[in-house]
């Protein structure tokens, strides 16, 4: 594609999405990399048609030192050129994700946002131009599909949302930087996207080559087209679903929201989740931290017996059940180490525990311990010689190459599954646990490890075949499980 059937591509997707309008102001987000470059000099060819003012924002995220100053130094350096308003914030990405117990990726989108519709309000933007092309679209479906997301994460960027709009969304990465290239436009380029540490990098560099090669070779286009389909379907089914919120909404007040229990038990499963996620959404502002597993605990406090409970959820959300109402509201609490997520009808806790790095983890809930701990060279060579694998059945050896923190231990939920040491398929936990004799009442005690949302330990049982020690292996984590929790 060269620079003018580009430069058409981006225009015919603002016209379809109806993404700008004759007069509009419009922040676009600057990194300095190519793709927000690469818009940057797009929305200033078509500014005389579209009659725009244009705003740069930048937002450093104090990650790569001296490579981030520059940066930040090259962005403004761009707006001086082309006499555009500059607006520039220095964040502590980091700090943010530990306090909020967030990948780094995550913390990064968060703050970013909020920057950005910051800047847009005070100085009087009336959109938010972004640079996501669709090869970022593509690596973002299949990265939701490998997490196990519903259609709302597989349905991917939307081009259009509130203040934001990408009109990118229709051009690859190839085609953006043939246009900088052949353009003779200058940009910088982040060390951090060939860390391989990264999944997203994992996804772009390894996966959707090898897709290519031996699968589909225009699964880029194929998965742009998939996540275009779900994204009608999710409209529609919104239109759907409104109706039925309205009605078995009782009552919204203080930013709390109420729902019918008797209601919401009538509703197919489907319809009820999705109920519940519209409520949590109107409650908390986003969906940031809430996965299928919190619906999941939503849906088995309206079945339970009891009549009365609460937990709370990521985002200092609480849910609370009393008799016939589901209420949902912010609390504020502070200090948690873990978050409750639910009780079953014998009332043991569900519990999570976001772990950093090896260390000791106290898991009161299940009165027990978790010690993670890096293996030395000599352990190393010690666990080899035997065999790869210890003889305590409390105790687990997993590659570290294999797998990444943050990790989670957690408990057992509905539906779990994972890939046993020495088994060649995928197997339900619930036929696990009933394979090796473990009582129902005893299954929701066992700490399971999770990672990257897939289990790769039943602490006390089985680790997955994925993390096993191999002859190539250089790193070793150790877990041991360990019974009380006196520190």
């Amino acid at each position: 594609m060269d620079s003018e059937a580009i430069v058409k591509t981006a225009k015919a997707t603002i016209i379809k999405y109806s993404m700008l309008k004759s007069g509009d102001s419009v922040l676009a987000g600057v990194s300095g990399g190519a793709d927000s470059i690469a818009l940057a000099h797009i929305l200033l060819r078509l500014r005389p048609e579209f009659n725009l003012r244009i705003g740069i924002a930048h937002l450093d995220h104090s990650l790569r030192g001296s490579e981030s100053d520059h940066d930040a130094e090259f962005v403004l350096s761009f707006a001086k050129t082309f006499e555009l308003p500059c607006y520039y914030h220095k964040a502590d990405v980091k700090t943010f994700s530990i306090r909020h117990k967030l990948s780094t990726e995550e913390a990064g989108r968060i703050l970013r946002h909020k920057f950005l519709v910051k800047t847009a309000r005070i100085h009087g933007f009336d959109k938010i131009a972004l640079g996501h092309q669709k090869d970022d679209l593509a690596e973002t479906v299949l990265i939701n599909i490998l997490r196990g997301s519903g259609p709302q994460g597989i349905s991917g960027i939307p081009p259009k949302r509130g203040l934001l709009i990408r009109p990118l969304i229709n051009i690859g990465r190839s085609d953006l930087e043939n246009f900088l290239t052949s353009e003779l436009i200058a940009h910088v380029k982040d060390s951090t996207n060939t860390d391989l540490r990264i999944h997203r990098n994992r996804v772009r560099h390894h996966l959707i080559p090898f897709l290519k090669s031996e699968y589909n070779c225009e699964i880029v286009e194929t998965l742009n087209r998939t996540a275009e389909i779900l994204r009608d379907e999710q409209s529609w089914l919104n239109c759907l679903i409104e109706p039925l919120f309205k009605r078995i909404k009782l009552s919204e007040e203080n930013a709390n929201i109420s729902l019918s229990v008797q209601e919401l038990k009538k509703l197919p499963i489907a319809a009820a989740r999705r109920l519940i996620r519209m409520a949590v959404l109107e409650v908390k502002g986003n969906l940031y931290g809430i996965g299928f597993k919190h619906l999941d605990a939503v849906l088995e406090l309206i079945t339970q017996d009891n009549p009365k409970n609460q937990f709370d959820l990521p985002g200092s959300l609480r849910i609370k059940r009393n008799h016939h109402k589901l209420i949902i509201s912010r609390h504020t609490d502070r200090g948690r180490r873990n978050t409750h997520i639910a009780r079953n009808k014998t009332q043991q806790p569900l519990y999570e525990y976001i772990i950093k790095g090896p260390q000791t983890v106290f898991i009161k809930e299940a009165d027990q311990a978790v010690q993670l701990t890096e293996l030395t060279s000599s352990q190393i060579l010690r666990l080899k010689e035997s065999n790869f694998h210890g003889t305590d059945p409390q105790e687990a050896y997993m590659d570290m190459a294999s797998l990444s923190f943050p990790i989670i231990f957690r408990t057992f939920r509905t539906g779990d599954r994972f890939r046993p040491l020495g088994v060649s398929g995928f197997q339900k936990l619930k036929k696990f646990f009933i394979n090796n004799k473990v009582p129902v009442f005893k299954r929701k005690q066992i700490p399971l490890l999770e990672c990257s949302g897939k289990i790769i330990w039943v602490a006390g049982y089985r680790i997955d075949e994925s993390v096993k020690v191999n002859p190539g292996t250089e790193k070793v984590l150790k877990a041991r499980l360990l019974k009380g929790s006196t520190r």
